[in-house]
């Protein structure tokens, strides 16, 4: 994970004239962007683009809940897929006439996501959110031989990112991540 989390690290100096927040089909990952896209939201007051959003208005009515004003929330319901979320994005980018539309997505996805949106002619500011690895110390500990079920599934999760990236920069569709 940690070679996809630190392709773009967060930065202090936000700006940018819009907001794009990638859906996600996992619970936790989707808040945590979610929570990040407001906190954005609170110090710049520009447009939030939800992309991949069910038609039920749901990740709308929970950023209202967190203090987002509901007029500055824009729904994309189409896209199921990074490549989609690009390519629908790409229309209300241009509708809304962004220059410099900021990212949000979990760290370990942001650099398929990027790539993604610049194919699309986007260029995008990167902002990561919910860093899985974790700083530690380097130290001996016996217990670092012994596999963890959270590694395992963290291992997937990037296992999955780099199959996504080799796919989108061969120029495949066929898989759908």
């Amino acid at each position: 994970m940690n070679p996809l989390e630190i392709a773009f690290p967060v930065w202090a100096d936000v700006s940018g004239d819009g907001i794009v927040i990638l859906g996600s089909g996992i619970e936790n990952e989707a808040l945590s962007r979610f929570m990040c896209g407001q906190r954005l939201w609170k110090l710049l007051h520009v447009p939030v683009i939800l992309t991949g959003c069910g038609e039920m208005g749901h990740e709308k009515r929970l950023l209202v809940e967190m203090g987002v004003a509901e007029q500055d929330i824009i729904e994309e319901v189409g896209s199921r897929y990074t490549f989609e979320n690009g390519r629908y994005a790409k229309v209300i980018i241009e509708k809304e006439e962004l220059k410099a539309p900021i990212l949000v997505t979990s760290a370990y996805h942001m650099k398929r996501a990027v790539f993604l949106f610049g194919k699309k002619g986007m260029k995008v500011r990167p902002f990561p959110c919910k860093m899985a690895v974790e700083e530690y110390e380097e130290k001996f500990d016996i217990l670092r031989f012994f596999p963890k079920a959270s590694f395992l599934k963290e291992s997937s999760k990037a296992m999955k990112e780099y199959m996504g990236l080799m796919a989108a920069r061969i120029g495949n569709t066929m898989f759908n991540f």
